[in-house]
């Protein structure tokens, strides 16, 4: 009777082992699911944060510069351009610039607001690299206006500072942190929400026209 007792209690202390330990895993992967923010399918297989900066950073003086004409101003951070001498459009997405989506405080205004920067006049790309959306990531330039550090000095936008390098890109981050503390633009509006939370919360806005 004592053997078989202790046959059972050797039995279930195996198999109690691998519960917890598959119990363990799925709440590790869990936690780093959702750990994630709104890039979640591009960073899956992505490098550090500092590498990513630094590819980055080291590929500006190869950037491809390109002149052409904006189509249409989709939102405060992105746009249709039409590059010189073609007729099919590219989307660009502004390096550096977070603006609201569609629907939330702000994003009307500063959508106007890059929209009065471009005007009809000819606009410049410093293409940095390529997004997951196919979508060109830019530093846009109308004669000698940075429209992108216009965007954060207005206060019509966050940073995006996730590929910010804090010495080349040390005039977009001293931009967003002067109207932060001077609550400039949206920063003096309660109502206003970080896009990014924004989108964690009801998913991204695409606009296909």
């Amino acid at each position: 009777m004592a053997k078989h007792h202790n046959k059972t209690k050797n039995t279930v202390k195996p198999i109690y082992s691998y519960a917890v330990f598959f119990l363990a895993v799925g709440v590790y992967a869990c936690v780093s699911y959702f750990s994630g923010d709104d890039e979640k399918p591009a960073r899956r297989n992505a490098a550090p944060r500092s590498e990513l900066v630094q590819r980055r950073t080291a590929s500006r003086a190869d950037a491809e510069v390109v002149y052409g004409t904006c189509k249409y101003v989709q939102d405060g951070d992105s746009l249709l351009f039409i590059p010189r001498g073609e007729n099919s459009e590219v989307k660009v997405r502004l390096f550096g610039v977070d603006a609201p989506e569609r629907g939330q405080a702000w994003a009307d205004k500063s959508r106007d607001n890059l929209r009065s920067l471009i005007g009809e006049r000819e606009v410049r790309l410093q293409v940095v690299d390529v997004d997951q959306y196919g979508r060109r990531v830019a530093k846009v330039y109308v004669g000698d206006t940075y429209v992108n550090l216009e965007q954060l000095k207005g206060g019509m936008a966050w940073l995006y500072e996730r590929f910010c390098d804090p010495r080349e890109d040390a005039d977009l981050i001293s931009a967003a942190q002067s109207a932060e503390s001077g609550r400039i633009g949206l920063w003096g509006d309660a109502s206003a929400v970080n896009p990014r939370e924004h989108r964690r919360r009801y998913g991204t806005v695409h606009d296909n026209r």
